[in-house]
């Protein structure tokens, strides 16, 4: 069993140098703890693991939230919302919304205004176009749940433009009110709209996409999608409010049977084709969101038997 979700490995024992910068482990956490349920799985089981929505970081912090009491009718319901809650970051689920208003909240809160123009660093935003974020985006989460399970009061809780300190159970509850103030704000009074795929959806772009009056011919509108940075189906935007487009997806899966191998699984996010009028420019964008896959013949027979079309390149006479 080799599990990695770019996790570190191995232990700080170990005498070579694999590198700097490591997710925390949550993802890995969860799929250990999928594969620690039974000893034979399925292809399809392997399918669902790769689309796993469940956060163990979010289970975490679950229980600091249930310690507190409003008696404010939205706080309330945020509340009672967050303790039936499966910790899943499903696009339908308004607990997700909930926590990640609340987490990103937090985090200002902690860290926002002693670590200044630092903190969007901290954070995890990069200046590199292709990596828009990097590991310390959770490490910064995984950090304040550290602090919180530790201190009942810490300088992380201050506010320091009010020289005003506050306890745990402080910087949680104005955390919860600031949240539903602002989810209300967006969202609106009804909870049928408070869904996490109200926030968290995902936008495939064209290299032309950006060109005026055709742009919308190359791309793709956003989708509601499930998933964080902390779930295996990593989905990740960046730690604001509200929040944004979803800038990194798993942009291919595949699942292989070990000797089966023309049983093997796959689909991608978009298509084969980068051509708009092709047909196969956007057929598997709504298989990956729905989590369907498609055969990928391994062997040549299985290959020419589902082959539809050959492209024969030859050199010039």
């Amino acid at each position: 069993m080799i599990v990695t979700a770019n996790n570190k490995p191995v232990g700080d024992d170990y005498p070579h140098f694999l590198g700097v910068e490591f997710d925390p482990g949550w993802r890995a956490a969860r799929i250990e703890q999928v594969l620690g349920e039974k000893e034979r799985f399925t292809v399809r089981d392997m399918e669902e693991l790769q689309q796993d929505n469940g956060s163990l970081l979010a289970k975490a912090f679950i229980p600091w939230f249930t310690l507190l009491y409003s008696d404010d009718p939205w706080e309330k319901v945020a509340l009672q919302t967050l303790r039936k809650w499966n910790w899943r970051m499903d696009s339908d689920s308004p607990a997700a919304l909930i926590f990640h208003y609340l987490l990103v909240d937090l985090l200002d809160m902690t860290f926002g205004d002693k670590l200044g123009s630092a903190y969007e660093g901290y954070l995890g935003k990069s200046n590199a176009p292709l990596f828009p974020h990097h590991p310390l985006r959770v490490r910064a989460e995984t950090r304040l749940l550290q602090i919180i399970n530790e201190f009942d009061s810490s300088f992380w809780y201050a506010e320091v433009a009010q020289e005003r300190q506050r306890n745990r159970l402080e910087l949680l509850q104005e955390a919860l009110t600031r949240t539903m103030k602002m989810i209300r704000r967006v969202y609106g009074d009804s909870m049928l709209r408070w869904a996490w795929g109200k926030a968290h959806q995902v936008r495939f772009t064209h290299p032309l996409g950006a060109a005026r009056l055709v742009g919308g011919f190359f791309n793709r509108s956003p989708l509601p999608i499930g998933g964080d940075a902390t779930t295996p189906n990593q989905t990740c935007a960046a730690l604001s409010l509200p929040p944004g487009l979803v800038q990194t997806i798993p942009v291919y899966r595949q699942v292989l049977e070990v000797g089966a191998w023309d049983r093997a699984q796959s689909v991608i996010a978009g298509g084969q084709s980068g051509h708009p009028l092709s047909r196969l420019y956007d057929d598997q964008v709504m298989m990956w969101r729905e989590g369907v896959y498609h055969l990928m013949p391994w062997s040549r027979p299985a290959v020419e038997k589902a082959m539809l079309y050959r492209l024969l390149l030859e050199p010039p006479a």
